[in-house]
């Protein structure tokens, strides 16, 4: 995933004032000559020094954009190294508010394009997802033709890594359309790649071709035309169209050859080899050119491609499914992380909406409060106009006590009081409605907001409940696949039954029929190939049954004291008679043989027998040992089965214990031995791994403690 962050810094044309500036970004010259060497270096950690004391030297000298160019150097350095998230995100965050501080937008949206990247190399593709779509839309806002198309750029990277190659197409289109359109000259080189792998994916071969071949032509960087001349060869190869492939090679490796770049593109240039060699049909020289090969998906596609054209069908089924294996890991990788992000942000909105609730409890909390002091206010103005029509009863009185020029003198007076009362009714009155207002007014705002959040919570819903449905379909196919998985291992144990069932019933009446005149030598072959096919068809039931067993709640382990050394005698002695003739089957110890431990030996002795069976099977010259050591861990017993037969990859290491799983499907057996091997090891509290290291066959390799009491005791 590190490729995401090979980042080419798009620097504005703005000029700023310093002392010299006869470089790319207008920057002091001494600046930028530790930007440089900062660049060289930004893998390790002599890289961030540099960038961090440019950072310096840039704000001494009041230099804003190299303080931009400094730490977009920094984000780089963090964001190659996964376990620095914290400090990648804090880098991020001061780019970001320096540029927008600054003027200097686009590195802005060169960190927050760097954000989006370095989630997408943590496969975290929604939270990707959401930050690609919130970008595109700040960047038409503030019309940014390089947020623009970057953030379009990333929606497709986002979705072809999703597998939805619909969207991704539409995306990287609308990128290469805006690049052509916006961006004249950038190279163009850049969205070509993504895009025409996108396109061969789909199996849309001509619009590829058209692309790379206006790339060709229009982009002005070497490398750009290289890797389009590569892609447009591997159409070639795909659509088996020879004649253009030819002229499409030689003109690669004349251009190669021109390049000192040309070491750069070892990986293509093998891919492209191995293309050549199919077309001819020399399928050995293509596979010595695939196997050099560094991506795992391409390295596995040209394999099955190889055992296709040479028919080995049993091959090519092994590259499709380590294939689907590769592509699945990562998908399901991206659909968990999908789902815990989704269930995060659906608890941080389900907050949201209770904090929501809240505010309005304590708005209408300050409603009621609201209400009570205007009742209160109200209850205040009737006093005051009961007041007022007192104290004209009081004037009336006093009227008719005094003279007429006081009493004038003192209705003049009471007028006064009068209007200055009712003025102050008024006032209250206006308050009042003012109070009433402003609270519906808040009220009001406060349910439009309240709206708007749901609406938003149930549109994000949707989508979710979209998604859940989409998983829906995808786990119906999955249980289709696994009913056709069953219907398949019922048809192979039927098999499995069926032969040794066949071998015993036609022998035994072979034995029967009196007309045939058989000699005792004939008689004991037939014997021992009944007897022969018996021990296999009771194996094969055992197994079943032993599986049965192991998996109910019933099953419990005896643990008693047994002598080491007998038990493996006894298991070698069990299973002799099967070895092929070419092979020599014994058993070795470091241990004396009066030495005891604590151990079921019934489920021991399984293990050793089914171990030894699985040797015999796949060893057809040589040797298996059984043997038992202390010191490989000490404080434990280790017993391990070494052979010298064919081995088993490291790649399939661990899935060999999956039940069902075999490496030869020609091999007799369903694949249930060494599953069960597991099952009693992890009861026995043990652990039973294959030895990686060993490359002589196969080594199986048994891990017991020895501080087990003998007791009874339920395994489960």
């Amino acid at each position: 995933m590190k490729r995401f962050f090979t980042i080419i810094i798009l620097i504005s044309t703005a000029i700023i004032a310093v002392n010299a500036q006869s470089n790319l970004y207008k920057i002091d010259d001494r600046l930028y000559d530790m930007y440089k060497e900062a660049e060289a270096n930004v893998h390790n950690a002599e890289g961030l020094r540099l960038s961090k004391k440019m950072f310096d030297e840039a704000v001494k000298n009041g230099d804003k954009k190299a303080q931009c160019i400094a730490l977009a150097v920094q984000v780089k350095h963090y964001g190659i190294d996964a376990k620095n998230k914290s400090l990648f995100d804090k880098t991020v965050e001061n780019m970001k508010q320096l540029a927008k501080v600054f003027g200097y937008t686009q590195y802005y949206y060169f960190a927050l394009r760097m954000d989006i990247l370095h989630d997408i190399a943590q496969n975290r593709m929604f939270q990707a997802l959401r930050k690609a779509e919130t970008m595109h839309k700040e960047a038409i806002s503030d019309n940014n033709s390089y947020g623009i198309y970057y953030s379009l750029k990333n929606l497709g990277n986002i979705y072809s890594h999703r597998r939805n190659n619909k969207l991704a197409l539409e995306s990287f289109k609308k990128a290469f359309d805006y690049h052509v359109a916006n961006l004249p000259d950038q190279d163009l080189g850049d969205i070509t790649r993504p895009y025409t792998e996108c396109l061969i994916k789909e199996k849309y071969y001509s619009e590829a071709e058209n692309i790379c071949t206006r790339t060709i032509k229009e982009t002005k960087s070497d490398d750009s035309k290289l890797l389009a001349m590569f892609d447009r060869a591997k159409i070639y190869f795909l659509q088996k169209d020879k004649r253009k492939f030819d002229k499409e090679y030689s003109n690669i490796t004349a251009r190669q050859n021109k390049l000192t770049l040309a070491k750069n593109y070892t990986g293509k240039a093998n891919e492209l080899e191995a293309y050549r060699n199919l077309l001819e049909g020399n399928t050995d020289e293509a596979l010595k050119y695939a196997e050099r090969i560094s991506r795992p998906d391409v390295k596995l596609n040209m394999l099955l491609e190889i055992s296709k054209q040479r028919n080995d069908w049993k091959q090519a089924y092994k590259y499709h499914t380590r294939l689907n294996r590769f592509n699945d890991s990562t998908f399901y990788t991206i659909h968990d992380n999908d789902i815990a992000e989704i269930n995060a942000q659906m608890g941080y909105d389900k907050l949201q909406n209770e904090k929501m609730k809240v505010e309005m409890q304590n708005a209408m909390f300050e409603q009621q409060r609201l209400q009570q002091k205007i009742l209160a206010e109200k209850e205040h103005a009737e006093k005051q106009k009961i007041m007022l029509e007192n104290a004209e009863l009081e004037a009336q009185k006093m009227k008719a006590n005094i003279s007429m020029h006081e009493s004038e003198k003192v209705m003049h007076q009471m007028f006064n009081e009068q209007q200055i009362m009712k003025f102050e009714a008024d006032k209250n009155r206006t308050r009042t409605k003012v109070l009433l207002s402003g609270v519906a007014i808040m009220i009001l705002i406060v349910f439009i907001i309240y709206l708007l959040n749901r609406k938003r919570l149930r549109e994000k819903t949707l989508k979710v409940l979209q998604a859940k449905n989409n998983e829906l379909v995808i786990a119906r196919n999955e249980a289709e696949t696994a009913n056709n998985m069953k219907t398949k291992f019922i048809q192979n144990m039927s098999h499995e039954i069926r032969t040794p069932l066949n071998s015993i019933v036609g022998f035994s009446q072979l034995l029967l029929q009196q007309e045939m005149e058989l000699s005792d030598k004939e008689k004991a072959k037939f014997g021992v190939i009944i007897n022969n096919n018996t021990e296999l068809l009771m194996t094969l039931i055992n197994d079943i049954l032993k599986i049965s067993e192991l998996e109910s709640n019933n099953y419990q382990l005896t643990f008693a004291k047994h002598k080491c050394n007998e038990m493996m005698a006894m298991a070698v002695n069990t299973v002799i008679h099967r070895k092929p003739e070419n092979v020599k089957l014994y058993s070795t110890s470091e241990v004396d043989d009066d030495y005891e431990f604590v151990t079921d030996a019934k489920r021991l002795d399984q293990v050793f027998i089914n171990m030894l069976t699985n040797a015999e099977k796949y060893t057809e010259q040589g040797e298996i040992r059984l043997h038992c050591s202390t010191t490989e861990n000490p404080g434990k017993l280790t017993f391990s089965v070494t052979d010298t037969g064919v081995g088993i990859p490291p790649e399939e290491a661990e899935t060999i214990f999956d039940r069902f799983k075999k490496l030869d499907d020609f091999k007799q057996g369903v694949g249930l031995g060494l599953n069960i091997c597991r099952l009693i090891a992890e009861k026995l509290s043990g652990e039973i791994f294959v030895d990686t290291a060993y490359t002589q066959g196969a080594r199986f390799v048994l891990v017991l403690p020895t501080d087990i009491q003998p007791t009874a005791m339920p395994a489960n």
